[in-house]
């Protein structure tokens, strides 16, 4: 097992950000859909959840999804199917694996399929599971914050209406989590 890089901590960071702001869309496609279908739009809702809840949703994303679901999803299946298939078979059933474990929820689908094949990139480059458990962790991280305490940030962005800037957001998104994955797959190599 090699060592944890520093720098591909800030990698990681800038994936995760980036996995943040490329997946608004796929997570807001129906009120997308509505809006340009010229649907009435529900208003914004946040739930506000009471700390205990915020506790034991925070010890099951942050610790045991991350862990477990990255050596079951990278560690194990990636590496299995990979042993008598292509890489490319192999990223695309941890992925799809992976991401139909998040139903009932349709809206993950995609963002948990992209996550995955992300996850076998940086896995497969570095071989060090430990990237992938921390990206893991940084991007639920991401999300519980977001939904526990990201009202002003979710009412901004549904504010934007679909907008230029919206849209400018998604692009900045593919941008970050590509260099990242970039940069991690470079600094691998020296």
């Amino acid at each position: 097992m090699k060592g944890i890089k520093p720098e591909f901590l800030l990698y990681l960071i800038l994936i995760a950000i980036g996995l943040e702001f490329f997946d608004r869309p796929l997570f807001d496609f129906n009120k997308i859909y509505d809006y340009f279908s010229g649907t009435e739009l529900k208003p914004f809702e946040f739930s506000e959840s009471s700390n205990l809840s915020v506790l034991y949703r925070g010890i099951s994303v942050l610790i045991i999804a991350p862990i477990f679901e990255e050596f079951f999803f990278r560690k194990f299946l990636f590496r299995e199917v990979l042993k008598k298939h292509s890489l490319t078979l192999s990223i695309l059933v941890s992925s799809i694996c992976f991401s139909l474990i998040h139903l009932p929820s349709y809206r993950n689908l995609l963002p948990t399929f992209i996550f995955g094949i992300i996850a076998c990139l940086i896995y497969n480059k570095t071989n060090n599971i430990f990237y992938t458990i921390i990206l893991h962790f940084l991007t639920n991280l991401s999300w519980l914050l977001l939904v526990s305490y990201g009202k002003s940030y979710y009412e901004w962005s549904y504010g934007l209406n679909y907008n230029f800037v919206y849209w400018l957001l998604f692009i900045f998104g593919i941008g970050l989590s590509y260099i990242g994955i970039k940069k991690i797959t470079v600094a691998n190599k020296v």
